[in-house]
């Protein structure tokens, strides 16, 4: 690791020092110093300065009084350093040497050495000081030796894979964009590693633009080295940055420095972990996610992590190279209809309708067409359908959609499936589908309307068919079938319901239990959020107690931290509300010792404090122990 060291002249003293203390590090190879005092006679010194600054893997800034009053320190060095810090291409570590008033200084948002914050002049023996940076930066080096390791390793291919929606139900059609240009074609050209460019497909929803980018994903998967992230915001109303840098560390086997030198918050973290070994990360159905999450993550995508980008979205999105798609060109649509009759048992009565009639009804839209061709698979007179599809209302989707979702084949049951599909944002298990829509443990019920329903293309099978899923424009016109429902709120309390049973089924810290909650996680969040629009505080205690407990809880054992942080928070939050003080003492101190592994101290400090005062409030003296336990544990790491 090449390290860089900049001082001010009255600290060269400080500078040589620090280096005989790093003489183990040297002997390890694990470092490969520079300063100033290496320039040859003749050279110019501000060229190689600079040069050796860009080159390093760690800056070290020795602080003191004369080095901010350095115009080259501070002008060149520490304004280059922290550009370099940003970009996620150096580690830059403040180094305390005298005592320095930095109030509202960029350099306060960056761990410091020596790790208390005592300058090395205050220490009682300064040799302490020097060999506690020694330990910290030696400790820093190996996670970025590990670190480098990992990334010069690839990713399974076939996890990568998996993460890729899988192909539709034909063939890929080969799409082209405004210039005739093929589009897959022009997109992996765009997102060459060395591009590092930040690209998005948009258009109306069913038009193909998952599908296009599923394909792009797969035509890179190993250029990447099966280092892509793929994270869709279908049917996810709160997705934030910090829940995509969760997925992202997730997906891309990220590893947060054990060294508390080396970790920073994720954003950042995750950024130099994919601008130094470039991954290719997709943002799929990104209009569902709010304005102001969407310019965070934009935000972070364009001013740090510097890596291929591909968004998908019903809007033009700011600071990308945008690529609009709109509907089939005819040849497109041709071969489309041609790859679904194939499939269908009426082909040559779907022939003998007109393709070009069908094409014109569905307005050219994939998946439309997709909808209308299930109707002519389930129809007795399949020339009433296309006679019906052409006197509805509204635009082709909506039209072909509720023509599908009153069908007499579809039925209540078939509806109630349909809706209760649109409130999973994540797969849903048969069970849990069955138990939403109404139907208890009637899993056969529930089959017979699965049946009709992806008959007609409306709901998808995933994972070997145990789970489905709805596609986002499916959901979004079942979703507001639910709304309009007097029962609406019924559904909303059987979801409910059912993830409190699952929770309190599998509460137990087992690796199978784990394994039935992960893929539940997303499900687990929605239930909270709908039992706090039912004013179901029991309910969110009851998951929040079983999946997201700082010891044990699934999310937490998982890595899923925004998730469990979140979960707890909420039922913290209707805990104060309610004045209940047990909840309190139990949420706070989740929290709490949540946040402290984070090494976020002073939140963990706070939310620790608050649940020391309830436990003795409750006289809880087992409470109080754990919590003055985490309490002392905070104490030490500060």
């Amino acid at each position: 690791m090449k390290l860089f060291y900049a001082y001010a002249r009255e600290d060269a003293e400080v500078r040589t020092v620090l280096h005989k203390h790093l003489v183990s590090l040297r002997l390890s190879n694990l470092i490969d110093e520079w300063f100033d005092g290496r320039i040859e006679p003749g050279e110019n010194w501000d060229s190689v300065i600079r040069e050796h600054l860009e080159a390093a893997d760690i800056i070290l800034l020795l602080l003191s009084v004369e080095f901010l009053d350095s115009a080259y320190a501070t002008g060149v060095e520490m304004r280059r350093a922290l550009e370099r810090q940003q970009e996620g291409r150096a580690h830059v570590i403040p180094i305390f040497v005298r005592p320095v008033h930095l109030r509202d200084h960029p350099l306060l948002r960056l761990q410091g050495l020596p790790r208390n914050g005592t300058p090395i002049s205050q220490w009682s023996n300064e040799d302490q000081a020097y060999v506690s940076i020694a330990e910290a930066l030696e400790d820093l080096v190996r996670d970025l030796k590990e670190a480098q390791a990992r990334r010069a390793t690839p990713l399974s291919l076939s996890g990568a894979l998996l993460r890729i929606p899988r192909p539709t139900v034909v063939s890929y059609v080969r799409r082209q964009d405004a210039f005739g240009r093929d589009l897959v074609e022009r997109l992996v050209d765009e997102l060459s590693p060395e591009r590092r460019q930040l690209v998005a497909i948009w258009g109306a929803g069913g038009v193909g633009k998952t599908t296009v980018a599923a394909e792009v994903v797969r035509e890179l998967v190993n250029l990447f080295e099966g280092r892509i992230a793929w994270v869709s915001s279908d049917g996810r109303d709160d997705v934030t940055l910090d829940l995509v840098m969760e997925e992202l560390a997730s997906q891309l086997s990220y590893e947060a420095p054990r060294s508390s030198v080396a970790r920073q918050d994720l954003a950042t973290d995750i950024a130099r972990f994919v601008s130094t070994w470039p991954a290719l990360i997709v943002l799929d159905n990104f209009e569902t996610i709010r304005p102001g999450e969407q310019k965070r993550c934009l935000d972070w995508l364009s001013a740090k992590a510097r890596c291929p980008t591909l968004i998908t979205s019903r809007e033009n999105v700011v600071n990308a190279r945008n690529t609009p798609l709109g509907a089939m060109r005819d040849l497109e649509a041709q071969q489309y209809l041609a790859g679904l009759v194939e499939q269908s048992q009426f082909s040559s009565v779907i022939a003998s309708l007109g393709a070009d009639e069908v094409i014109r009804i569905s307005e050219a839209n994939p998946l439309v067409l997709q909808w209308i061709v299930g109707q002519i698979n389930l129809a007795q007179d399949p020339s009433e359908v296309v006679r019906e599809l052409r006197q509805g209302e509204g635009d082709a989707a909506k039209r072909v959609f509720d023509r599908s979702f009153n069908l007499p084949q579809v039925g209540e049951d078939g509806r109630a499936v349909l809706m209760s599909a649109s409130l999973f944002p994540a797969s849903a298990s048969r069970a849990g589908l069955t138990f939403v829509a109404g139907f208890g443990t009637e899993i056969a019920r529930a089959n017979t309307a699965i049946s009709s329903l992806a008959s007609l293309r409306l709901i998808d099978l995933a994972d070997n068919a145990s789970r489905l899923r709805i596609q986002g424009l499916t959901r979004e016109h079942a979703q507001a079938k639910l709304l309009k429902r007097r029962d609406e709120r019924a559904f909303h309390e059987r979801f409910v319901e059912y993830f409190v049973t699952v929770c309190k089924a599998h509460d137990d810290p087992t690796a199978g239990n784990y394994d039935i909650l992960e893929p539940e996680v997303e499900n687990l969040r929605k239930a909270v959020s709908l039992a706090c629009g039912l004013d179901a505080a029991e309910a969110v205690y009851s998951i929040a107690g079983a999946v997201a407990t700082s010891a044990s809880g699934a999310l937490v054992v998982r890595g899923k931290w925004r998730a469990a942080l979140e979960v707890n928070q909420t039922a913290l939050d209707l805990a104060r509300k309610s004045g209940d003080a047990h909840a309190i003492q139990f949420f706070a101190h989740n929290l709490g010792a949540i946040w402290s592994s984070q090494d976020q101290l002073e939140r963990a400090r706070t939310l620790l404090d608050e649940s020391l005062a309830a436990a003795e409030a409750n006289r809880s003296p087992y409470f109080a122990a754990a919590t003055l336990f985490e309490l002392a544990n905070v104490e030490y790491k500060d």
